[in-house]
């Protein structure tokens, strides 16, 4: 094997592994997009995911005291305040953070550094592809 055969196979290897690159960041933008702007329902599934209640955990007495409508001992009443302090900053949280918006955020940098890379790779290897193509 030449030296110019296995330059010009890593040239339309990495450009072509750059095009995919590109295409898979653009095509996530558009998902994005669409799903953003035309296909809004397609995302009411993180919503709902997002409000379930936290599971609680108390101490097996303390679950028996409570399916019994016992009285709770002391350490039992703080494990229940505890809790309910926990669910009260978990729902605070819970108010100013939206799954949507984050999911989209991280895939819109991920597409972006797709992009980012696999442009310029891209670029550079097909302008070295085209010089070849015209000096042959």
């Amino acid at each position: 094997m030449n030296v110019s055969l296995i330059r010009q196979l890593y040239l339309y290897a990495v450009a072509i592994i750059s095009l995919g690159l590109i295409i898979v960041g653009t095509s996530t933008f558009v998902n994005m997009a669409l799903r953003a702007f035309v296909f809004k329902a397609a995302d009411e599934n993180s919503y709902m995911m997002q409000n379930k209640p936290a599971m609680p955990y108390f101490s097996e007495t303390a679950m028996n005291n409570l399916e019994k409508n016992a009285a709770l001992t002391e350490s039992e009443q703080r494990e229940v305040r505890s809790w309910l302090e926990e669910v009260k900053k978990s729902s605070e949280y819970d108010n100013k953070y939206d799954p949507i918006v984050a999911d989209r955020s991280r895939q819109a940098a991920e597409s972006l550094a797709m992009i980012l890379v696999g442009l310029p790779l891209y670029l550079y290897h097909w302008s070295v592809i085209r010089k070849d193509h015209l000096k042959a």
